[in-house]
């Protein structure tokens, strides 16, 4: 395991993310409703100004069988994505407990990576920034 692998990993773990956050949007727009209102007047006489409310989804039919295959497309990368991470998860499990910390503290957290000084807080025993930084390196460099 080196350095690249760790970047690939952030990167898939955020690629996963971001298409989910797709998928989330696209079924959005599928429930989201347009309503407007028009004026208009009775057919007959007297021809009496009426005022009518307009309801409907915001997409058509085709929009509808785009929005299906982009969601198959999307759920077919993730699926691909999740296998290279589980690999990855696989090779970071053989690494030493606290290496491991460092690791899911700097690459591995689902609201974003954390800096040096963060995880040197979190990794505690009067680690600093550039300790834990290093014992990263060292450890990357042995592999």
């Amino acid at each position: 395991m080196d350095r690249a692998v760790l970047k690939e990993y952030v990167d898939i773990c955020e690629h996963i993310n971001e298409l989910q956050h797709k998928i989330h949007s696209l079924q959005k727009k599928k429930s989201s409703m347009a309503v407007d209102s028009v004026h208009g007047s009775m057919p007959e006489f007297p021809y009496a100004p009426k005022r009518f409310r307009i309801e409907g989804v915001e997409y058509s039919v085709k929009d509808q069988a785009m929005i299906a295959q982009l969601q198959l497309q999307l759920q077919k990368r993730i699926d691909r994505l999740q296998t290279l991470k589980n690999d990855y998860d696989i090779a970071i499990v053989d690494a030493p407990a606290r290496i491991q910390r460092i690791i899911w503290y700097k690459y591995g957290q689902d609201e974003g990576t954390l800096t040096w000084a963060e995880v040197a807080a979190k990794m505690g025993k009067q680690a600093t920034a550039d300790s834990v930084r290093k014992e990263l390196e060292r450890f990357l460099e042995k592999k």
